[in-house]
């Protein structure tokens, strides 16, 4: 995160990136205080270790002894969908020793019958080494038998690899070529990072309409980074007439979704009173939550927020927010039980 407050990746968006930055500061806000951009394109590296696709709901409850002879008997005789479930049984170690390797050889033999998620699925063990031997070509060449097959996750992922130039040459053109493929099945990710490569002129040609027209289709099927990009192109008019309230609307979908830059934004936009009246207590709430749980350089920037209000609000009203932030991080909490998930103050 940069000290202006613009949450961007500089070495993948050179000098687009950096005239957004001198906007950013050229705008400034009501004692300094200013939104920020949720962020450029920044996906992670390919193939990131997780769980390969599953093949069904079938792998929430235990294969007994039987239903497996039988899979296995299926997939024996060329089913390549009995195939593809059992490298997932052996992948999962339900209802058979957990075993890679045979993972690997029975999605092998649904990939070479063109099954696209095994063949997705054979790219994340090559990327891996996970019952084969670490081979990113392998990785890729699986990945874009996928991409080619009409997967929309192994699109997106085969756009991350042209990105980031893992695997293949970097290529910003076809990674943009591969997220439009996803983008139009649907792929929410996929058409958030094409809209950030329309809004910063990378491997397409810039333009802001495109971008809030992407960030738009994201934005409804619920993605919160989208959402939030969403709003500061609403904010700022870039692509679209400004309009603050709309704005408004989409950090608060984005921030009850735990997304940070949204979360700072709604805190801003209450202490400026920019689509909303101004409210420092609804403020100092949302400023609290973002700061909680954030790091480093963003949660530095996020407290000057936290500062400025503390010379406005008596101390009551700080409490009142507090209390209010607590028992938003409660909210969350409930919403995502696991510890390593969760939400402080």
């Amino acid at each position: 995160m940069s000290a202006n407050g613009l949450a961007v990746s500089a070495r993948r968006c050179g000098l687009a990136c950096a005239a957004a930055l001198v906007l950013a500061l050229a705008r400034g806000g009501v004692d300094g205080v200013h939104v920020v951009y949720a962020g450029g394109i920044d996906p992670p590296a390919i193939l990131a270790p997780r769980a390969p696709h599953a093949p069904s709901e079938k792998e929430l409850s235990h294969w007994d002894s039987l239903q497996v002879e039988d899979l296995r008997l299926r997939a024996e005789k060329g089913s390549a969908e009995a195939q593809f479930e059992l490298g997932f049984l052996y992948f999962s170690g339900n209802g058979v020793g957990r075993d890679f390797a045979l993972a690997a050889s029975w999605w092998r033999k649904s990939a070479d019958q063109g099954n696209p998620t095994a063949q997705l699925n054979l790219a994340v063990l090559y990327q891996n080494g996970l019952g084969v031997p670490p081979d990113i070509g392998q990785a890729m060449s699986w990945l874009l038998r996928a991409a080619r097959s009409g997967d929309d996750t192994a699109q997106l992922r085969a756009g991350d690899a042209f990105w980031d130039g893992i695997g293949v040459p970097q290529d910003f053109e076809q990674a943009v070529f591969w997220w439009r493929r996803a983008a139009e099945q649907g792929n929410a990710t996929a058409q958030n990072y094409l809209a950030e490569a329309y809004r910063s002129g990378t491997g397409v040609a810039e333009d802001h309409a495109q971008a809030v027209a992407w960030y738009q289709k994201a934005a409804t099927q619920g993605h919160p980074t989208a959402q939030s990009n969403l709003g500061f192109m609403y904010r700022y008019g870039e692509g679209t007439t400004p309009d603050l309230l709309t704005a408004v609307v989409w950090w608060q979908r984005a921030a009850e979704q735990g997304n940070l830059s949204a979360q700072y934004n709604l805190a801003v936009s209450y202490h400026n009173g920019d689509g909303v009246m101004e409210d420092f207590i609804e403020a100092r709430k949302w400023a609290e939550i973002v700061v909680a749980n954030s790091s480093g350089e963003s949660q530095a920037r996020y407290s000057r927020l936290l500062d400025v209000l503390a010379e406005k609000m008596s101390p009551e009203a700080a409490a009142e927010a507090r209390k209010r932030a607590q028992e938003k991080i409660d909210e969350f909490n409930r919403r995502k039980p696991a510890e390593s998930d969760a939400w402080k103050l």
